[in-house]
């Protein structure tokens, strides 16, 4: 919301990484959002031996929706943006030329797309459709009170045992 994206977006972590912030792509993309190294530094993801920013869902999430909001201002359409989150800008762009049109279907009817994000658009929506009418599928989802745990931020001052700090908290 605080990009103007659509809400509907979180549901894109779900199929990058099936929201589990440590998992790590054959190709090297790390993270709820799966971001590779070069672009998430890009974003302001740092690493190093100590820390992972890729990792971090609040800090990649940012990352995240400001990669998106830049995808589309680019393409104007969202399945084009999505399909340039998969593939990269650089290969959607080419495959567009190469088709002549920027009608993401008509792009994916072609061989100018890997079949990874020839499904990976389909993919995103139908977990948009999916989570917006779980009833209407079969799926009876109830939200669980122990998820809401509210947003935390814990200032250290002095070194600590995390099984002193778990405690505290």
């Amino acid at each position: 919301a605080e990009y103007g994206l659509p809400l509907e977006l979180k549901y894109l972590s779900v199929i990058e990484s099936g929201l589990r912030p440590q998992v790590k792509s054959r190709a090297g993309a790390l993270g709820l959002w799966q971001f590779m190294y070069a672009t998430g530094k890009q974003y302001g993801l740092k690493e190093n031996s100590y820390m992972d920013e890729r990792m971090d869902p609040v800090k990649a999430t940012d990352a995240a929706c400001r990669y998106l909001k830049k995808l589309y201002d680019i393409y104007g359409d969202w399945n084009l943006a999505l399909a340039a989150y998969n593939a990269g800008p650089g290969k959607l762009r080419k495959a567009a030329r190469q088709c002549g049109t920027r009608d993401f279907w008509s792009i994916a009817e072609s061989s100018h797309l890997a079949q990874e994000t020839k499904q990976y658009v389909p993919k995103v929506l139908a977990a948009i459709l999916l989570a917006n009418e779980s009833k209407q599928h079969g799926f009876d989802v109830q939200s669980n009170p122990v998820d809401a745990i509210p947003e935390t931020e814990v200032v250290v001052k002095r070194p600590v045992l995390i099984e002193e700090l778990a405690h505290k908290l």
